[in-house]
């Protein structure tokens, strides 16, 4: 389904023969009085690291943007990234000879954004005669005919293309090792929306062959350096330059994959892993057999798409319906109103269960973690009898040791002079709240038993705040407050975004009040005993994560963290295990 011209251009994308650098830096050298207006730029950074490249166009954007400046700082805040920066910012100045606020002010600001060569294409595609400039007026004859033809320069190739599919998917494995979503192209962009992506480039040439013109030189100059050299990130007056894999193995079907090692190896060796043109990991690689189970995703993604030809929305309790039918017969004991006060509650469940709650007696007697990591490797079977009344009696139990932290912790951090503005520290749940997570399991889908307990158990916890060593004022240091929203803003975010997951909280960024990314999430519908909580960097399941917060006192972002606050062992002290 690929043109010859494609099939070059995709070559040119899959290469592994090293980069022809002076090629490359002529190509940017003409490139830059055209498009940018500017003179040749002065200095060529190239690594054979992704994620040293990466680093190294953040540290120059922190000379001129604060955001970038939160990041980097970020990253120093502990021992290792500190002396990564530091080794970093070392390496530039050696390559540019010269010292670091020089370099800086040569380098000037990240040019990505800016709109690129859009006339230039316009031009090139015929758009520029004196039909198409009288098309503009609305009442044009040939109105339609243009703008069709504008959205199609400006808005990049069909995504549906053979072509486009191909490297969408290559781009999100190959930089996958940065840390960051996928870097199009070459970085570059034709106008402000669209990267100008190799799908794009293998377009221009093909009108280039079919009308006999010659491309313009920024177009040409573009072309040149996407088949000299990797991906690269222009500045004013410097550009950084990632070297071209060693090594790439695909399937079939053109995709990144490897069955048995690594997809594909950068020149400083750092690994690629890939499963059918996915992202992987090399745990799920060599290791399948230690990845934790999910055990439903895949069913339900089988159980929507039968259902995508519906009228209106999928409903999510139909979706449930099947999971059960498929896992078994579910118990009524969540549809049980239970007591309020927790020892009542487990007397309840053992007398549902004939007095036997063995997972809830191991729990009790210390094997917190192994009894859960028994509870997780069940499945959806956990809320099968005779393991829904035990399950539920170890998350009650979890729980309630859980919301005793809560408050500790909460009524020291008040004594510390640890002040929030904009509601309390703890909000314990509401008497309706067994209503509210039917609401919110009909609105998003089944919620793991996990953090339906802590909504009936602790209710909701925001340490966002301000003290002079936990959240001090101008910090670079991100310290991650635990933050769990209310079960109303939950249901509110499931009712507005429409999306499969649970609002738990903002990201650490997004808490210290510097911009953010995702906010971290529980996917649903997740029948299973317990959730992990996506976009937080530990890849933890939700109590594993509750664990982690308190050995910190509240704050995980101290983790790794040389200079502890003089209060966190006090904070720390004498907390319940769980």
């Amino acid at each position: 389904m690929l043109t010859e011209i494609q099939s070059q251009w995709l070559k040119h994308l899959f290469s592994t023969e090293p980069s022809d650098r002076p090629r490359a830096e002529a190509a940017l050298c003409a490139w830059y009085p055209v498009i940018l207006k500017r003179p040749s730029p002065e200095l060529f950074f190239w690594f054979d690291s992704p994620e040293r490249a990466w680093w190294a166009v953040q540290l120059l954007e922190s000379a001129t943007e604060r955001l970038w400046q939160a990041f980097v700082d970020q990253k120093s805040s502990r021992r290792e990234g500190r002396l990564f920066i530091e080794g970093l910012r070392a390496e530039l100045c050696e390559k540019a000879g010269m010292e670091w606020d020089r370099l800086t002010k040569i380098a000037g600001m990240h040019r990505t954004q800016q709109t690129m060569f859009l006339g230039e294409r316009m031009t090139f595609h015929g758009l520029d005669d004196v039909r198409y400039k009288q098309a503009w007026r609305k009442d044009h004859p040939h109105h339609s005919e243009y703008m069709t033809r504008m959205r199609t320069l400006g808005f990049g190739p069909d995504e549906e293309s053979e072509m486009s599919r191909i490297e969408t998917r290559f781009n999100q494995v190959i930089h996958e090792p940065m840390h960051h979503p996928c870097v199009p192209g070459l970085s570059f962009r034709y106008c402000q929306q669209s990267p100008y992506t190799f799908a794009k480039m293998a377009e221009d040439e093909e009108v280039a062959l079919s009308s006999g013109r010659e491309a313009p030189p920024a177009i040409l100059a573009a072309w040149d350096l996407a088949r000299s050299s990797g991906v690269c990130w222009p500045f004013e007056g410097a550009v950084v330059l990632l070297e071209r894999p060693a090594e790439l193995h695909f399937n079939s079907e053109m995709f990144l994959h490897c069955d048995d090692g690594p997809a594909g190896t950068f020149r400083d060796g750092t690994k690629i892993w890939a499963r059918n043109g996915g992202v992987s990991s090399e745990k799920q690689i060599l290791q399948p057999e230690n990845i934790r189970p999910d055990p439903v995703r895949e069913f339900v993604g089988r159980v929507r798409q039968r259902r995508a030809g519906e009228a209106g929305k999928d409903p999510v309790g139909k979706v449930f319906k099947a999971i059960a039918k498929a896992f078994g017969k579910r118990t009524d004991v969540f549809e049980k109103d239970l007591p309020a006060a927790l020892p009542e509650r487990l007397g309840e469940l053992r007398a549902h269960n004939h007095g036997s709650l063995p997972l809830l007696d191991r729990y009790v007697a210390g094997e917190h973690e192994a009894v859960w990591k028994d509870l997780i490797a069940l499945g959806s079977a956990v809320r099968e009898d005779p393991h829904a009344a035990d399950a539920l009696a170890v998350a009650y139990e979890t729980m309630g040791r859980v919301e005793a932290n809560v408050r500790t912790v909460s009524e020291r951090l008040v004594r510390f002079g640890f002040t929030r503005s904009g509601g309390p520290l703890h909000t314990p749940p509401n008497r309706d709240v067994d209503a509210r997570i039917r609401e919110l399991e009909k609105a998003a889908g089944t919620l793991p038993i996990s953090l339906r307990a802590f909504y009936e158990v602790v209710g909701a916890v925001n340490w966002i705040g301000k003290h002079p060593h936990f959240s001090a004022a101008r910090s670079p240091l991100c310290t991650d407050p635990l933050v769990v929203e209310p079960i109303e803003a939950a249901l509110e975010y499931a009712s507005v975004m429409g999306e499969e997951s649970i609002l738990i909280a903002s990201d650490a960024l997004m808490k210290a009040e510097t911009s953010g990314g995702d906010p971290y999430q529980i996917e649903v519908p997740n029948p299973a005993a317990d959730g992990v909580l996506l976009f937080e960097d530990h890849d933890l399941y939700f109590v594993d994560y509750l664990r982690l917060v308190f050995r910190f006192g509240g704050f995980p972002g101290y983790e790794g963290i040389e200079y502890q606050p003089p209060q966190m062992a006090e904070l720390c002290a004498d907390l319940r295990k769980f």
